[in-house]
């Protein structure tokens, strides 16, 4: 996914930001889900000294690759009737 270049220009110089972008799936970080997002992380350059390195001072986090199944993470409430629970094999 690119982020269109009138938005980098917009960003970059116009407002002078550093920024960046990239997309992270949910499932990589322990989340039961497959659902992809992207994350644009931008810094005002003016709140910073002028030779701040961002490059080395920020970056995303690394997927933990934890696999993790909706039925592991759910409380089992007895009290629920059970067509609204999920089967085992989830």
């Amino acid at each position: 996914m690119e982020m269109s270049q009138e938005a980098k220009v917009a960003l970059k110089t116009k407002l002078n930001y550093w920024i960046t972008y990239k997309v992270l799936r949910s499932n990589d970080f322990g989340v039961p889900q497959k659902r992809e997002r992207i994350y644009i992380v931008g810094f005002d350059k003016d709140q910073f000294p002028e030779n701040f390195d961002f490059e080395s001072e920020f970056s995303f986090p690394k997927p933990l690759n934890i696999k993790t199944k909706l039925g592991t993470i759910l409380v089992k409430n007895k009290a629920v009737d059970s067509k609204y629970t999920l089967s085992d094999r989830y």
